[in-house]
C-alpha cells in the first residue's frame, strides 16, 4: 500500500461528475464526503480505495455501488464505465472498469462521460 494522498484533480472531477448525476435521497451526504476523503491504496489507475474522515456525514444507504451507469466514451466507442462504491455509508472506492484490451493509464476526462 502506498502513502495516503488526496484525490488528483482528474479523479475528483470524475467522482463529482458521477455523484452530480444521481437523483437519490441523501446524495448531498456523499457530495459532502468528497472534501473529507483520501486515497488509501490503488495499484492501478483504474481502482482507488478511498477513506472518508469520520467528521463527514454518513449516507443512509450503507453498502452498494452507486445506482447509476456511467459510460466512458461515445456510443459505439465505449471504453469502459465508472463505478463508485460505498461501504457503511461512506465512499470506499472509485473504479474505472475498462472494456478495451489494454488497461487505461489515466482517468477519463469528464467530457467523455455519459449516462448509460
Amino acid at each position: 500500500m502506498g502513502e495516503r494522498r488526496p484525490l488528483t484533480q482528474a479523479e475528483s472531477a470524475v467522482l463529482v461528475w458521477v455523484i452530480d448525476h444521481i437523483d437519490i435521497e441523501g446524495i448531498d451526504d456523499l457530495r459532502a464526503q468528497v472534501a473529507h476523503l483520501e486515497v488509501t491504496a490503488g495499484t492501478t489507475p483504474c481502482f482507488l480505495n478511498l477513506e472518508v474522515n469520520d467528521s463527514a456525514p454518513r449516507w443512509s444507504i450503507t453498502t452498494s455501488p452507486l445506482p447509476v451507469r456511467v459510460i466512458v466514451g461515445a456510443p459505439g466507442a465505449e471504453a469502459g464505465e465508472m463505478l463508485v462504491w460505498v461501504e457503511s455509508g461512506y465512499l470506499s472506492a472509485l473504479e474505472y472498469a475498462w472494456y478495451t484490451d489494454e488497461m487505461p493509464d489515466e482517468w477519463p476526462d469528464v467530457e467523455s462521460l455519459r449516462l448509460g
